[in-house]
């Protein structure tokens, strides 16, 4: 084998005995390497990935992360690389991907097999363009200096992009029929109106610190599972279309306004909203997979209504809003009959811990303040209620029993104590009395 300046770092006869090594089964190709932190210092300046790549035609799987090298990085047309990770390093110049149909146009010799490729935490800068034709499956970019545009084209094989920690700008473009499933995009400055295609494979999608604004639309029958949009600039309204399979959704500390509307049937299960200006209504719509809903800080409204056959069991806050109301239901499962009466301006409920059963029902224009309800099955209850209580008995509950009890009980132990030092000093009065009488009698013996 010609291993040319790298002769050093296998041996030619034992290479695929080396723990950084691997062969093909009959031993007579090298088709893995781990050069991770390993290159020597003095070829570092003169590395040419196309030069190394040529002494090993069976090559598919290459690490050479964290060995501080910089320049270009051009992976040839007809590598045989499947996997190659250069993360890690300090690359700043060219980045080049390879598109498969260049090579069918100009060359003869076979086409890339490149699916997975790791370039986090080195230093390109420019733009990003996936190649239409790239076989790339997984491109990983973190932590990188990208200042211009992401280009992803109408390529059909990528589906899992991670641009985390750039400087990106301008529009966020997936095109429609992209084979996307998921797309790592925060932390960069991508700007104006975010577009998810009705027909994108999209199921996570992560855009959190970027400066998108206006509306904030999940289409009608999307797959998106989950999106993160916390810290943006959305200043319209939030549309969750039907029939998505939305299931995660995270929009802290955006300007949304209007409604918060959650459709019937929605299969939304985590909702956190804090810290926008929702100033219109709260509407969780029947039959709803809703657990959890964080809505802190916002300006919503008039009533709230937990509909019938709610999955809510986890937590709900709603604090800081024009009518104070919070509802938390920590540690629930709703098993009972739980009924708000219409019009309510319901004023922080707690149903800790519970199955709730039974017959709680909450009159109509009820305004609660504060309504405990830990470790029940209640049947029945409330007891003309001044609220502030912590059922079962109404009327007599174990505050009021140690308040009760305490100085009962104080007074007696005091009663005693009194009773026995009497005791105790009449009888010691009684022992003095008769020692002087045997003082005495003693005396008149002698």
């Amino acid at each position: 084998m010609n291993m040319n300046n790298f002769t050093s770092y296998f041996d030619d006869i034992n290479c695929c005995k080396n723990e950084n090594i691997e062969c093909n089964e009959s031993q007579s190709h090298i088709i893995r390497i781990n050069l991770s932190e390993s290159i020597k210092t003095e070829m570092k300046d003169n590395f040419s990935l196309g030069t190394f790549l040529n002494q090993f035609p069976a090559l598919e799987w290459l690490d050479i992360s964290n060995n501080g090298l910089s320049g270009d990085l051009i992976i040839p047309y007809n590598t045989t690389l499947v996997e190659l990770d250069a993360s890690e390093n300090s690359f700043n110049g060219k980045f080049v991907i390879p598109d498969n149909f260049e090579i069918e146009t100009f060359f003869s010799n076979g086409e890339s097999k490149l699916r997975i490729l790791n370039i986090n935490e080195n230093r390109f800068k420019g733009n990003l363009i996936i190649p239409k034709n790239s076989p790339l499956t997984i491109l990983k970019a973190d932590n990188n200096h990208f200042n211009g545009s992401l280009n992803i084209g109408e390529n059909k094989n990528l589906e899992e992009l991670y641009i985390n920690n750039n400087e990106f700008k301008g529009d966020l473009i997936i095109p429609e029929n992209s084979s996307l499933v998921l797309l790592g995009a925060s932390y960069n400055h991508f700007s104006g109106n975010l577009n998810i295609g009705e027909n994108t494979k999209l199921k996570k999608l992560y855009i959190s610190y970027n400066e998108y604004k206006g509306d904030l639309i999940i289409p009608k029958n999307s797959p998106l599972v989950l999106l993160e949009a916390n810290y943006n600039h959305f200043d319209g309204n939030l549309y969750i279309g039907e029939n998505t399979k939305l299931e995660e959704l995270y929009i802290n500390n955006n300007e949304l306004k209007g409604d918060l509307i959650i459709p019937k049937g929605s299969a939304l299960v985590k909702l956190e909203a804090n810290y926008n200006h929702f100033d219109g209504h709260l509407y969780i719509g029947e039959s709803t997979k809703l657990e959890e809903l964080y809505i802190n800080n916002n300006e919503l409204k008039d009533d709230l209504i937990i509909p019938k056959n709610s999955a809510l069991e986890k937590l709900i806050r709603i604090n800081y809003m024009l009518i104070y109301l919070i509802l938390e239901a920590n540690y629930t499962r709703f098993d009972g009959n739980l009924y708000i009466g219409e019009n309510t301006k319901l004023k922080e409920l707690y149903i800790n811990n519970n199955e709730l059963k039974g017959d709680l029902i909450i009159p109509k224009n009820a305004t609660l303040v504060k309504l405990f309800l830990r470790n029940n099955k209640f049947k029945s209850y409330p007891c003309d209620h001044e609220i502030e209580n912590d059922f079962p008995d109404c009327h007599f509950n174990l505050i009021n029993f140690i308040f009760i009890a305490i100085p009962f009980v104080t007074v007696i132990i005091i009663c005693f104590v009194v009773v026995m030092i009497k005791k105790i000093g009449k009888k010691n009065e009684k022992n003095d009395e008769e020692t002087d009488e045997l003082a005495i009698k003693i005396e008149d013996h002698n």
